[in-house]
């Protein structure tokens, strides 16, 4: 098959639906079928696979993403030749598969990733809880309507959309995950290299920086444990757009020197995770660097 995935933002930029679209087409290409991936923005990139075609989009800050409103003639046509095209975002994405694939009878398959009324809260505080709600409740339930297969990542997703009115059948399929990386990863990471006693209690946080990744919820209560617990520290492996904003979050400041940050490291080397974000689906059971 010639399967064609559409998502608003790819590579370079980290992030759980990147990761999902990669793994996905390499393991669907290894199985013999054609992959191809639809994005916006980053023309200036080199990609290290195959078959990623992208169209102009103006980048909106950091935060990854670009705005974009229809594909290059290139792409349009690559994408009018697809078998089936998979949608990762339903807004820039959604409205150019619906605009170039419904025409032609081309099956869109919809996966519902992330807790879109989350972002709202986070990134455009100013706008009431009630406005963002009532845009998604008009904007989901039509939207689903209109593809041919609504896949949710976990029971909680579906509900969630549920809530928001989607009536149609919605399909669970949990994410699919590599375990090769954690089963042969790095060596143990020396306590003394990060200035860290052998009776020190660490708490860990891995990912990128974002607010969605509701660090003031780590940052709050663990000052507290530091006063119950000898030797309690915070050590972040992260990346964030901007990383001077999470430095002024309340509470980061009461750590101190106990506040440990090695800097960032490609995904391949980590091996841990705090609990997930809260804007995006469960991830499976959580791995947590050793140390030794």
């Amino acid at each position: 098959m010639r399967i064609g995935m559409m998502a608003d933002l790819y590579k370079p930029h980290v992030s759980g639906v990147t990761h999902y679209v990669s793994l996905n087409k390499k393991v669907l290409e290894g199985r013999g079928h054609e992959v191809f991936v639809f994005t916006l923005g980053r023309l200036d990139y080199e990609d290290d696979e195959p078959n990623v075609l992208r169209s102009p989009g103006v980048s909106v800050g950091a935060t990854g993403y670009s705005l974009g409103f229809r594909y290059t003639r290139v792409a349009r046509r690559r994408l009018q030749t697809m078998d089936v095209v998979h949608v990762h975002h339903p807004f820039l994405s959604g409205r150019l598969a619906l605009a170039y694939c419904r025409p032609l009878g081309i099956p869109i398959v919809f996966t519902h990733h992330t807790r879109y009324d989350l972002y709202a809260q986070v990134y455009f505080p100013i706008l009431p809880d009630q406005l963002g709600q009532a845009f998604l409740q008009s904007y989901m339930p039509a939207f689903c309507r209109e593809v041919d297969l609504v896949i949710a990542p976990a029971p909680g997703l579906a509900a969630i959309l549920r809530a928001m009115g989607v009536e149609g059948a919605i399909d669970v399929i949990p994410n699919g995950v590599d375990l090769r990386p954690f089963r042969s990863g790095p060596p143990p990471i020396q306590r003394s290299a990060l200035g860290l006693k052998d009776d020190d209690v660490v708490l860990i946080f891995v990912g990128r920086l974002g607010l969605e990744k509701n660090l003031a919820f780590l940052f709050r209560p663990s000052p507290a444990c530091s006063m119950h617990t000898r030797g309690s520290s915070c050590c972040c492996w992260a990346r964030d757009p901007n990383e001077i904003t999470w430095k002024t979050w309340p509470d980061s400041a009461a750590w101190g020197t106990a506040l440990c940050l090695p800097g960032w490291c490609p995904t391949r080397t980590s091996r841990a995770i705090w609990p997930p974000p809260m804007s995006s689906s469960p991830p499976p059971a959580p791995r947590f660097i050793h140390f030794r």
